[in-house]
């Protein structure tokens, strides 16, 4: 994984914690949503 810009690190550097776990659990979140997405479209192709 590439180095984030130095201004984006340096936000997250001074972000406070809880909101830095907000951030991780909701892209945590949307990987989630994108995995099923994917195994749902694998599905329906598969049934065509």
């Amino acid at each position: 994984m590439k180095e984030p810009p130095q201004y984006e690190r340096e936000a997250l550097e001074n972000m406070p914690v809880g909101e830095l776990v907000e951030v991780i659990v909701r892209q945590q979140e949307w990987a989630q949503q994108i995995y099923e997405e994917i195994e749902r479209l694998k599905a329906v192709e598969q049934q065509e």
